[in-house]
């Protein structure tokens, strides 16, 4: 069996062994505890001081009132990786995957394994035109308080994690698993703002519809270390 996705059999295709399988297929208990016992590359204690911690007792546009350089500030604390650097630090490393579907029943994932978000040049959201890493690009926002108004990625944060109700399943979780029990992963796109509003909440868990996990052949990320 596999130790964190609870699937006992597999094809190996072309050297790599894949297997699709619904959510009520494997032991989900058993994959969300491997989960959240992971080695993970975020800082320990890195959720606490959450700006939006008590996000269910905030008031209607309460997002408006943290300020910018505060959420800044908390965000900068994450690890995060390019998606560049990424899509290096793996290449030619895949060995086996499972894809688990989860719709009706998503998979509770760490936000600690989070170390990136599609669209993201950093956990401050998308850049600006010019590549600036300042969390100004743009997001079309429509929702009880605000429609059609262009907000910066760190206002469209603020505002999510500022609602008292729960934030959405992430469509698309990929995480990638090294032989040293390391586990760091991505999503699929139009959700990275959810995982950021998670983190300025001080979720400990987000939810996935739909979750790739990969193991790879070789360590290629470490501890400590900031870069590839």
């Amino acid at each position: 069996m596999n130790e964190v996705s609870g699937v006992v059999d597999s094809e190996e295709t072309e050297g790599q062994k894949s297997i699709e399988c619904k959510v009520d297929e494997i032991d989900k208990q058993e994959l969300e505890d491997a989960l959240r016992g992971a080695l993970s590359m975020q800082p320990e204690g890195v959720l606490e001081g959450a700006p939006f911690r008590n996000y269910k007792e905030n008031s209607d546009r309460a997002w408006a009132y943290v300020s910018d350089s505060e959420v800044r500030d908390y965000l900068k604390q994450f690890y995060f990786l390019s998606s560049r650097a990424l899509d290096r630090a793996i290449h030619g490393m895949k060995d086996e995957s499972v894809k688990i579907w989860a719709r009706e029943d998503p998979i509770d994932i760490p936000i600690k394994v989070m170390i990136n978000a599609a669209g993201f040049n950093s956990w401050l959201g998308r850049g600006s035109w010019l590549g600036i890493d300042d969390g100004k690009g743009d997001k079309m926002m429509r929702s009880e308080y605000i429609d059609g108004e262009v907000m910066s990625s760190i206002d469209t944060m603020k505002h999510y994690a500022s609602l008292k109700t729960e934030l959405p399943p992430i469509s698309l979780v990929t995480l990638y698993k090294q032989p040293d029990g390391l586990i760091f992963g991505t999503n699929g796109s139009g959700d990275s703002h959810r995982i950021g509003a998670a983190m300025l909440r001080g979720n400990e868990l987000i939810r996935a519809e739909i979750l790739e996990l990969i193991t790879l052949k070789e360590n290629v990320l470490k501890r400590g270390e900031n870069e590839v």
